[in-house]
C-alpha cells in the first residue's frame, strides 16, 4: 500500500469500531474507499461517546487495525503497518464559538485554496481567543465555514475570486480533555499518530449533506448508541451543532428492564426489529424468541414488542426534537410557519430504530416526509470498492475520510507548551510558534503586551506630564534555544512561553512631586516635614493620592491633623477611645476610655480631623496604656454556707464551697488583665452538703474498742442509714452496743 496515496480512517463509536483504508480518486472531489472493516465492542466499554474502558476498546480498535493491516499487506508474512490514521469524536459536552477573519488584499491575483484555508484558520484562532477560562480544558476538534465575504459582500465560496477585502466566519468546535485524552490513550497504545480529527456531527454532515444541499434548511441527526449528534445547516451555513445524551442504547437499556434480559440480548432483538421493519413490506404478525437472563425461552408477538419500545422512542425523539428547537431560532418561531420549512436529516446506526420517523415528526410539528434517512450511497462524491457502505450507520466513518480529502493541510501537531501537553490545529504542516500560542488562547496582549498610560494634570495652574512604562514582550523558547513568533515547530517540540508583561500606567503620589514643598513643623520635640492643603478638582486629598489623568491641583503650606498622622504613619484608629468588649455572665459588656494625649502649641485638646495645622506649630502627642483587668468588671463571688452539726455533743463544721472566677473556662482572679472579645463567668460556692457517712472525717474509731459490738448511728436520736443527709445543727450519734 502507498501511503502517500492511501490513509486510515477511524470511527471508534459507542457500540462498534469501523475502519476504512481509503485514497483520492478520480479528482479532488472523490472518495475511494478501499478497504473496511468492522468490530463490535464486546462488553460496554464506551458508553455515550466516552471511553470507560480503555484496554477493552483498544483490544477492539487493535482488532479492526490488523485485519485491515492484512488486507492491504503485501501478502503473508508482510510487516506493513497502519501509522497514521484520522478520527472524529462524539459531540458530549460540546461547546462551539464563533470566530471571523478579515484580510485585505493587496493583490487582484486570484484566491486560491491555501489562501483560503489561512483565512479559515486565523477565524479559528480569533473564535479561540474568546474562550472562557472554564473552557480552558477544551481542546479544538474542528470547525465548519458559516459562510464568506468578499468585498464587503455575501459569497458562497472565495476560490478563484479577485477581491480587495476577504472575510470568512466560521463555527468552531470543543470537546473536554479528558474525552479526548482517552481516546489519544487508544492511539498511542496502538502506536497510532492522530493525523487528523474532527467532530462526528461534522464528519456526518460532510457525507450526507453535500454541498448543493446545504442551501436547504436541514437538520442532521447522526443517531448512534450512546449520543445524538446535530447539525443544523442554512442558506448554505452551518448555523450550530448539539448533542443529546442518549441514542440507540435508551431502547435496548428499555428491553433489558421490560424482558428481563441482558444487555446483548436486548440489543440483538433490537437490531431484529430495526431489521425487519426495513425489510419487511407487510407488517405480518410474528413471533420472536429469546432468552431472559435465567435462561427460560421466551417469545414475544412483534407487535408486543414494539409496543415496549415505543415510549423509550417517543422519549428519544423527544429529547432530539427539544434540542432542535434549542439551537435553531426557526423552530421557536413556530407563528411566521419558519419550522415547517425545514427538513430533519437522520443517519447513524440509531437511525433505523422503528417509529423513530414518526415520532421525531409529531415531536416538531412538520411533516413526515419532511423526516428521513439518508444512506451514504446517495453521495455521489463516495466510491465503495467494498460495497460495506451503503446504509446511514456509514456516515461518520465515510465523512471523516471526505474532510481528509478535502482539507489536505489540516492537521494535529503534538508539543508541549510550558510543560503541559498540547494539540494544534494548523493548514501548515510545521505551524509558528504564534499559532500555537493563539491556538491555546493566548491573547496578543499576552504576546505583545500594551504600554503604560501617561497621565497629564496641572498644579497651581502650570501644566505637567507623567510618561506610561514601556512593556517588556514575551520571550520564548524552542527545545531550550531562543526563538522568535514566526518560527516554525514540529512535532514533540518544547515550547517555553514567557508572557509579555504590560508597562505600568504612570503612576505619581503627589507626595513625590519636585514641584511641591512641605512645611516643617515639631512633632514630639522633632523637626518634622509634613504634608500640605491639597486639593484635586476641587476636593480636599491626602498629601499621598495617587494623581489621575487631567487632575486639577492646587496646594497651600497648611495640613489637617489627619493628614499629618497618617503621612507619620500613625495608626489613625488609635485617635478613638479605647473600647474593652468582654461578655460577663452571658451578657456583653462595654468599656470606654481616652487612650491618648494630645496637644497643640502647649494646649491639650481633643483629637479633631478639622484641626488645621500651620507651618512651624508644635504638636505632642503619646499614647496613654489603660489595662482593665478581671476586677474592673467582677468580683470574687461569696463561698457557699457552711454545715455545722453536733457529733457525741462536740460541734463540727463541714464548710461551703469557695466561689470562683473563671476567665474563657480557666479559674482566674480579679487581678489578671482582661483582653478584648474575653468571655468572664461567676461561679458561686456551693452550699456544704454531707451524709451520715461523712462525719468519719472528724471523728476516729479503735477498732479494738469496738469488736464485736454493733454500731448505731442516730441523727436528732433517730436511727438512720450511712446515707441519711445531714442538716443544720443536727446532732450526730456514733454508739456501740
Amino acid at each position: 500500500m502507498n501511503e502517500k496515496e492511501n490513509f486510515f480512517v477511524l470511527d471508534i463509536g459507542t457500540r462498534f469500531v469501523r475502519g476504512l483504508i481509503c485514497r483520492q480518486s478520480d479528482g479532488p472531489q472523490v472518495l475511494e474507499i478501499v478497504y473496511s472493516e468492522i468490530k463490535e465492542h464486546e462488553t460496554r466499554a464506551m458508553r455515550a461517546g466516552q471511553v470507560h474502558d480503555i484496554e477493552k476498546v483498544t483490544r477492539t480498535v487493535r482488532e479492526v487495525k490488523e485485519s485491515l493491516e492484512r488486507m492491504a499487506g503485501a501478502g503473508p508474512g508482510s510487516d506493513f503497518r497502519l501509522k497514521k490514521t484520522a478520527l472524529a469524536v462524539a459531540g458530549r459536552n460540546l461547546v462551539t464559538c464563533k470566530g471571523i477573519a478579515r484580510q485585505e488584499r493587496k493583490t487582484y491575483e486570484t484566491i486560491n485554496e491555501n489562501e483560503i484555508k489561512r483565512l479559515e484558520l486565523v477565524a479559528v484562532q480569533s473564535a479561540l481567543e474568546n474562550i472562557n477560562e472554564s473552557d480552558s480544558d477544551y481542546y479544538c476538534v474542528g470547525y465548519s465555514v458559516m459562510g464568506y465575504k468578499m468585498d464587503g459582500d455575501d459569497i458562497s465560496s472565495l476560490l478563484d475570486h479577485r477581491g480587495s477585502a476577504v472575510e470568512a466566519e466560521v463555527l468552531v468546535t470543543l470537546l473536554p480533555r479528558k474525552v479526548l485524552e482517552a481516546m489519544f490513550t487508544v492511539a498511542e497504545k496502538l502506536e497510532l499518530e492522530i493525523s487528523y480529527l474532527t467532530l462526528e456531527p461534522i464528519a456526518a454532515l460532510e457525507s450526507t449533506v453535500p454541498e448543493k444541499l446545504k442551501s436547504l434548511n436541514l437538520a442532521l441527526v447522526d443517531i448512534g448508541a450512546g449520543t445524538s449528534d446535530i447539525a443544523v445547516v442554512s442558506r448554505g451555513k452551518v448555523l450550530a451543532y448539539g448533542m443529546v445524551p442518549s441514542a440507540g442504547d435508551l431502547i435496548t437499556e428499555t428491553l433489558c428492564t421490560e424482558l428481563l434480559v441482558s444487555f446483548d440480548e436486548a440489543e440483538r432483538i433490537k437490531r431484529n426489529l430495526s431489521a425487519w421493519m426495513l425489510e419487511s413490506k407487510e407488517r405480518v404478525e410474528m413471533d420472536i424468541a429469546f432468552s431472559d437472563i435465567f435462561g427460560r425461552a421466551n417469545t414475544k408477538k412483534l407487535s408486543e414488542l414494539l409496543g415496549i419500545i415505543r415510549p423509550a422512542v417517543k422519549g428519544l425523539a423527544a429529547m432530539i426534537s427539544q434540542d432542535i428547537k434549542k439551537i435553531t431560532p426557526g423552530f421557536s418561531r413556530e407563528a411566521n410557519g419558519e419550522a415547517k420549512n425545514f427538513a430533519v436529516v437522520l443517519v447513524g446506526g440509531g437511525s433505523l430504530t422503528p417509529f423513530l420517523e414518526q415520532e421525531v415528526s409529531a415531536e416538531l410539528e412538520i411533516p413526515l416526509n419532511r423526516v428521513g434517512i439518508r444512506p451514504v450511497s446517495l453521495n455521489p462524491d463516495i466510491y465503495d470498492r467494498t460495497a460495506r457502505l451503503i446504509g446511514p450507520d456509514a456516515a461518520t466513518a465515510a465523512g471523516i475520510a471526505l474532510l481528509v480529502t478535502r482539507n489536505p493541510g489540516l492537521a494535529l501537531t503534538h508539543l508541549s507548551l510550558n510543560d503541559k501537553r498540547v494539540t494544534v490545529m494548523s493548514s501548515e504542516k510545521n505551524p509558528n510558534i504564534l499559532s500555537v500560542l493563539i491556538s491555546q488562547g493566548i491573547t496578543t496582549r499576552q504576546i505583545y503586551g500594551r504600554p503604560g498610560l501617561a497621565k497629564t494634570f496641572t498644579i497651581n495652574g502650570k501644566f505637567y506630564t507623567v510618561r506610561g512604562e514601556a512593556p517588556r514582550p514575551a520571550s520564548i523558547e524552542l527545545n531550550g534555544e531562543k526563538a522568535a513568533l514566526d518560527t516554525a515547530v514540529k512535532e514533540g517540540d518544547k515550547v517555553v512561553f514567557y508572557p509579555a508583561k504590560d508597562g505600568k500606567d504612570a503612576l505619581k503620589r503627589i507626595s513625590e512631586l519636585e514641584s511641591i514643598s512641605l512645611p516643617k513643623i515639631k512633632f514630639n520635640g522633632r523637626e518634622t516635614l509634613v504634608p500640605a492643603k491639597i486639593t484635586i478638582n476641587n476636593h480636599e486629598v491626602p498629601f499621598d493620592t495617587f494623581i489621575e489623568d487631567r487632575d486639577v491641583i492646587l496646594y497651600s503650606p497648611i495640613a489637617s491633623l489627619p493628614e499629618i498622622f497618617k503621612y507619620l504613619v500613625i495608626d489613625l484608629e488609635s485617635f478613638s477611645q479605647k473600647e474593652m468588649l468582654v461578655e460577663v455572665d452571658g451578657e456583653e459588656t462595654l468599656l470606654k476610655s481616652k487612650n491618648y494625649y494630645l496637644k497643640i502649641n502647649g494646649i491639650e485638646t481633643e483629637y479633631s480631623p478639622e484641626i488645621i495645622v500651620h507651618e512651624n506649630d508644635e504638636v505632642e502627642f503619646g499614647s496613654l496604656n489603660n489595662n482593665w483587668k478581671i476586677g474592673d468588671f467582677v468580683q470574687t463571688p461569696p463561698a457557699g454556707r457552711d454545715l455545722r452539726v453536733k457529733i457525741n455533743g462536740e460541734e463540727y463544721v463541714f464548710p461551703g464551697g469557695k466561689g470562683k472566677i473563671l476567665l474563657n473556662g480557666e479559674e482566674s482572679s480579679p487581678d489578671v488583665t482582661v483582653r478584648n472579645g474575653d468571655v468572664i463567668e461567676t461561679v458561686f460556692g456551693q452550699d456544704a452538703e454531707a451524709a451520715l457517712v461523712d462525719v468519719f472525717r472528724f471523728i476516729s474509731l479503735d477498732p479494738r474498742e469496738q469488736s464485736g459490738k454493733r454500731i448505731k448511728l442516730l441523727i436528732n436520736d433517730v436511727e438512720s442509714q450511712y446515707t441519711s443527709p445531714l442538716h443544720e445543727n443536727a446532732e450526730v450519734k456514733v454508739l456501740f452496743e
